[in-house]
């Protein structure tokens, strides 16, 4: 068995790391992240003391380790401990995974993992859909077909599943120049289903995301071909924009809520404008929500700008700012400050918005000087949920971020 494991540890590896992987995605958290350790050990086993060593000797591998080393120095000086420890036990998944793609640097079997996330979240999103076909034919209510809705049979949310998406989409662009015609066919129907599930789903950030990777994809084309994809990219989002109004009305309303009003009162106690309802400019949405939250953790970083309040007082301070300012809406609902960038500097002070920086800049830099185009577009999608969302507290941000922060990092130049 020992000798049998040495000679297959990369398959056997990356194997396990497709089933951690789909289990995730089907909403079975705790087991994979029973088979990523699983996996970890396997890949320390492989290291041995002297691959340990030449990881170790890695900077950027520091730098993906920083910012749950951060967090672990924040204990020191936070008062509900035990959230700290919760926030680290969390974010280990950013040490195990840089371990395990450090060991294999396999660019053919990385590529396995890539196009294996592109089925999977197809599987997702086809589940979704017949889940909520059922339910519509049941209730006749067409809102099951949008956001959270689609999502809710596999336990995640709209806003991380269209993370997902969005990188199912830039990997199934990378490989359909490598495609066989049939592949091509296929994968062709696999994106326009994802498209329309992004749609459907909703979530502005993500649709934001999605037309500046597009935008992006066109610019760095030949010149010969740029006229000719652009144009095509151009009367694609008109026409999707078109069929949006006429047949997807929540997925406008999503987008419409955002205008409706920029400003806000704390004790405002309106919901948030849903989808499937009248958009009202009294009620909150999705800017003047965040521009609320926003505010608290401001006010919270202005009384702690140099060491912040330590990784578990985070939310006890949030909550305190929500008191004092009436913001009822926010504690009923339990929010966070939904901005990565704000939520470092509040827990971690400076070193902590140096720690997400250094996330993001050296590997966009990488990226950039090695031509990994994949990566780069990783790196992107990561730079804007970081600026409406927590990503980094949440396990559903959490695993994907690490998983392929590693895997397309030790790509190396493969894009």
């Amino acid at each position: 068995m020992k000798e049998w494991l040495q000679k297959n540890n990369s398959l056997t590896s990356i194997r396990l790391v497709q089933i951690s992987l789909a289990l995730f995605i089907f909403g079975y958290h705790d087991v994979a992240n029973m088979v990523v350790v699983l996996v970890f050990l396997l890949s320390l086993w492989s290291l041995g003391k002297d691959g340990l060593k030449t990881m170790i000797q890695n900077k950027y591998v520091w730098f993906f380790w920083g910012y749950v080393l951060i967090t672990l120095l924040g204990i020191s000086y936070s008062s509900n401990v035990s959230q700290g420890f919760k926030y680290v036990e969390m974010r280990l998944l950013l040490i195990l995974f840089p371990v395990i793609f450090f060991s294999l640097r396999n660019s053919i079997l990385v590529l396995t993992i890539l196009r294996w996330f592109i089925l999977m979240v197809f599987a997702g999103a086809f589940i979704g859909l017949i889940n909520s076909t059922i339910l519509y034919i049941q209730t006749m209510d067409f809102g099951y077909f949008f956001n959270d809705n689609l999502v809710s049979l596999i336990n995640k949310q709209a806003t991380y599943y269209s993370i997902y998406v969005n990188l199912a989409l830039v990997f199934i662009v990378y490989f359909f120049g490598k495609f066989s015609d049939k592949e091509k066919a296929i994968y062709l129907i696999i994106g326009s289903i994802l498209i329309l599930f992004q749609i459907l789903l909703a979530v502005r950030i993500s649709l934001f995301t999605f037309l500046i990777l597009i935008f992006l994809g066109v610019f760095n084309l030949p010149v010969k071909k740029r006229r000719l994809y652009g144009a095509s990219a151009v009367l694609g989002v008109i026409t999707i924009s078109i069929l949006s109004v006429l047949f997807f009305p929540q997925t406008i309303n999503r987008l419409k809520s955002m205008s409706s009003n920029f400003r806000y009162e704390f004790d405002n106690p309106n919901p948030v404008n849903h989808f499937n309802g009248e958009v009202k400019s009294e009620n909150w949405n999705g800017l003047t929500l965040r521009l609320a939250l926003w505010h608290c953790g401001i006010d919270i970083i202005k009384e702690n700008p140099v060491f912040g309040v330590g990784s578990g007082d985070y939310k006890g301070e949030m909550n305190l700012q929500f008191e004092k300012k009436n913001f009822i809406y926010a504690l009923d609902q339990n929010f966070g400050v939904h901005n990565q960038y704000l939520y470092s500097w509040i827990s971690f002070g400076l070193l902590g918005l140096l720690s997400i920086y250094l996330l993001i800049l050296p590997s966009a830099r990488y990226a950039w000087l090695y031509e990994n185009h994949l990566y780069l577009s990783f790196v992107l999608i990561f730079f804007l949920v970081f600026i409406t969302e927590n990503a980094l507290n949440r396990y559903m941000g959490i695993y994907i971020y690490g998983l392929f922060n590693s895997s397309l990092f030790f790509l190396r130049t493969e894009s």
